[in-house]
């Protein structure tokens, strides 16, 4: 855990003696997550949900990965009629890889506990012969024994790494004892590390039998009847706190969600649309960044709205009544499964993030402008076809800009990034520019694509015009 002195931050102290971080560090934006330091993201992400947290990262994508840097490296340009081929003897060289050096990254980012579902019950649908090459591909993690930088690394991050499950029946069923002998030794080598931990597991049963076994094996040894606690124990071979986020890819859904710290269903859920071993440090941070700030947000419970509020949220759900998130097609070129956008927004480029403090009536000016309300065309509410940007509340409250505490106390403590890790291609370490992100001007996180552009006259109908008369008239 990084310490707050590390960072020069005065904790203020609640009247039960409790350590309580400033408010003020709630207020960041996401272009200015994305400039602080690792150890900085680390202390607020502690800060904000603990110091044990748990995170399910299920990698995957690698073969599709490994074809397209193949295809890179062999063939330059593709040709149409080449096909390509997977050795899996190459690519389980390099296809795990990248999951070693991602997770020490993911660390250093202030989460305690990394579950990588390895193998589990729907995997038995692709037949005897994907086990092989599963085995194969499991043979790159004897990295954590020959590489001498990842030894390195997982010391120094204090990564301890554990294989839990049906790992032994899987690699006897296999036929790899040797294997099996590496992760032991793995596990050995690496038993005194406990800041951090990476669980890898292997789960052949569906949950349900697993969890009925596990309580019968703790019954038979102990007398009595298990807690959960004392499962999450047994199963996972140390305590584990229930799962804050899913990052999976490809389709939308849980597979391989680890058993007895899922049961809640609390965690957010999120997916890269490209294969995991093209994972960067921005993605990530983004991912961070919706986690802490954006999924929960203010009136979230109370519906404390204002009736302007209530019509730009007719609007964006009218607009979006026909959306389903999780709808995809299938590219022809290679059958694989994409999402499909769905959300309609305005525009496309994203709101400035900074507080909201003028008035409904100049706001709605800004909104519609004066042509708008005198050029309205006739029609319906249900014939709006994209939504005009919510004047209030379209950003997070109290954002704060260049000038705000948070920013300036970032910009004082500078120097109190983590120090420099090469993660072999992967940025283990806080970027030292700006990041600017896909469609966003500089300055401006990305909240959802709103658009800081005022509607034109087509987004608003004349029945909605009038109800906002009166709010206009005031002005």
């Amino acid at each position: 855990m990084v310490a707050s002195a590390d960072l020069n931050i005065s904790i203020e102290k609640t009247s039960h003696g409790t350590q309580q971080i400033p408010s003020h560090l709630f207020n960041i934006n996401m272009e200015d997550f994305m400039l602080l330091s690792n150890s900085q993201i680390s202390y607020l992400y502690r800060s904000i949900k603990g110091s044990k947290t748990t995170m399910v990262y299920a990698y995957d994508g690698t073969r599709r990965s490994w074809l397209i840097n193949e295809n890179n490296s062999q063939f330059g340009l593709p040709s149409k009629d080449k096909t390509v081929l997977i050795d899996y003897a190459e690519y389980s060289k390099t296809a795990i890889h990248n999951l070693l050096y991602q997770l020490v990254m993911m660390f250093q980012h202030g989460v305690d506990t990394i579950v990588y579902p390895m193998w589990f019950c729907t995997l038995e649908n692709r037949g005897p012969e994907y086990l092989p090459k599963f085995i194969q591909y499991l043979w790159g993690l004897k990295a954590l024994l020959d590489n001498p930088e990842l030894i390195e690394m997982y010391n120094a991050n204090g990564i301890r790494v554990i294989f839990y499950g049906e790992f032994r029946e899987l690699l006897q069923r296999g036929n790899d004892p040797e294997l099996l002998r590496v992760f032991e030794k793995i596990m050995d080598q690496t038993k005194h590390n406990t800041q951090k931990t990476v669980l890898l597991g292997t789960n052949i049963q569906e949950p349900s039998d697993v969890i009925i076994k596990e309580t019968f094996d703790f019954y038979s040894k102990h007398g009595r009847k298990p807690s959960k606690n004392d499962l999450v124990k047994q199963h996972y071979g140390v305590d584990v706190s229930d799962v804050n986020f899913y990052l999976g890819f490809d389709r939308f859904s849980t597979d391989g969600r680890p058993i007895l710290i899922s049961d809640k269903g609390a965690e957010d859920l999120y997916y890269s649309v490209s294969p995991h071993s093209f994972l960067s440090t921005t993605q990530f941070r983004k991912v961070l960044y919706d986690h802490l700030f954006l999924r929960s947000v203010s009136n979230a419970k109370e519906y404390t709205l204002t009736a302007m509020d209530i019509e730009m949220m007719k609007i964006f759900y009218q607009n979006n009544s026909n959306s389903i998130m999780g709808v995809g097609a299938v590219n022809p070129h290679g059958r694989y499964w994409y999402p499909t956008p769905q959300v309609m927004v305005s525009g496309g480029s994203s709101n400035s993030g900074g507080s909201s403090s003028s008035s409904v009536p100049s706001l709605l000016i800004h909104l519609m402008g004066q042509k708008a309300m005198n050029n309205s065309n006739t029609g319906n509410d249900s014939q709006m076809t994209s939504p005009p940007e919510s004047p209030c509340n379209i950003s997070r409250k109290n954002s704060f800009n260049s000038n705000s505490s948070a920013s300036q106390f970032f910009n004082n403590n500078s120097n109190s990034a983590s120090p420099h890790v090469n993660c072999h291609g992967h940025s283990c370490h806080s970027p030292t520019k700006s990041v600017s992100l896909p469609g966003s001007p500089r300055g401006s996180p990305s909240l959802g694509g709103l658009s800081n552009s005022p509607p034109t006259n087509k987004n608003l109908s004349p029945s909605l015009l009038n109800r906002m008369q009166p709010f206009l008239q005031s002005s």
